[in-house]
């Protein structure tokens, strides 16, 4: 880690008043391990597969939420496009670090406009989700 770049902020921090960091750089490197690992983990961003037995029909979405707490919104009629096929039911995820890669890959999903193809994502290695179909 260089130091250097740590303590040109610490002296714009006392150029702004705000507190300086004292402690060991060691305790300050893992702070900052620990704290990047978190966001990480806190934001993810997701592309899924929704399937509705009574509509036999796949939705395709993304979201930031969490798969679960996103397929809950629709099966309450949250989502006009998906109030018709109330239950829903998760078969496919894939999670991305960024909401750009999970919106691309949502898109690609929908541009190929194949059942087939969507059956077969379904069933693949890259299908993230536990409680998929295959």
């Amino acid at each position: 880690m260089n130091m250097n770049r740590l303590s040109g902020r610490a002296s714009r921090c006392q150029r702004e008043g705000r507190p300086e960091y004292s402690g060991s750089p060691a305790l300050l490197e893992k702070a900052l391990a620990i704290a990047c690992r978190s966001f990480f983990i806190l934001s993810m961003f997701y592309t899924y597969i929704l399937y509705s037995e009574s509509i036999d029909h796949y939705y395709t979405g993304y979201t930031s939420v969490g798969v679960a707490k996103r397929l809950k919104k629709h099966n309450r009629g949250g989502n006009r496009s998906t109030k018709a096929g109330i239950p829903w039911e998760v078969v496919y995820c894939k999670n991305f670090v960024t909401k750009t890669e999970a919106i691309k890959w949502e898109n690609f999903i929908k541009r190929q406009k194949s059942r087939a193809f969507i059956e077969k994502l379904i069933k693949s290695e890259e299908n993230e989700c536990e409680t998929a179909r295959r």
